[in-house]
């Protein structure tokens, strides 16, 4: 099939992978997740705003937290802020590395195993941050460890690192910090954090993200993805 961009030749898969591939990422003219140069690039930058997010917190915290003229984030806020920070640095690796043509295969890639692997970490994170200090809550921190340490072994794993079934548990990851924001009665974090988990989902829909954000999407993603730390560290905060 003839390729409709001068560039993307550079940008196919590698056809020595030992790795099966049932999503072909900027590869071809029918490919619904194809990028451009610039749309990776605002893929990395925008990856930087949950950190961003989560900072305003630590700095001005809300609600029962210490207000702005006297800001002191607590523990829990604080280990929000360094899980984001350090998964910034692997995100904005992978798609500034795609930006400038420098994986030899755009999806199956050791820097997109560990952005991926990087989430997973933060999810857990998150979830330490947020559950009570009490035998429930070491249960559930325990629970979530457990499934995104699952998650890790599939996204490295030959036989599952590039199939759907890594989103499985990426998306579980994802939801599980939102559980103890519910437990507490706070609706109005919960009601955020899930609506941006929703709404952020809906540009690896491949129709949509074609036809609705022309390969935009991601960074979208990465958008809603602030809301989505916001809140929860908000919530982090008020403990």
């Amino acid at each position: 099939m003839a390729h409709t961009e001068t560039d993307v030749e550079s940008l196919l898969p590698c056809k020595t992978s030992p790795r099966p591939r049932l999503l072909l990422v900027w590869s071809t003219a029918d490919d619904a997740f194809q990028m451009t140069r610039a749309q990776e690039f605002a893929n990395a930058a925008t990856m930087l705003l949950p950190t961003l997010a989560i900072f305003l917190v630590c700095v001005a915290p809300p609600g029962n937290a210490p207000k702005a003229n006297a800001p002191k984030a607590n523990a829990r806020a604080l280990l929000f802020l360094a899980g984001s920070a350090l998964h910034f640095p692997a995100s904005c690796a992978y798609h500034v590395s795609a930006a400038l043509n420098r994986l030899p295969d755009r999806i199956d890639n050791d820097l997109r195993r560990l952005d991926q692997t990087y989430a997973h970490a933060v999810a857990a994170l998150f979830t330490i941050a947020l559950v009570p200090l009490n035998v429930l809550g070491s249960l559930f921190a325990a629970l979530s460890a457990a499934i995104n340490l699952r998650g890790m072994v599939f996204i490295w794993d030959p036989a599952t690192s590039n199939d759907g079934r890594r989103w499985r548990w990426l998306t579980a990851s994802t939801l599980l910090p939102t559980l103890p924001l519910l437990a507490r009665g706070e609706l109005h974090f919960f009601a955020t954090a899930t609506a941006a988990v929703l709404i952020g989902g809906l540009p690896f829909i491949p129709i949509v993200n074609r036809h609705v954000f022309a390969g935009w999407g991601h960074a979208l993603f990465h958008v809603v993805l602030a809301l989505y730390a916001h809140a929860l560290a908000s919530s982090a905060a008020n403990i």
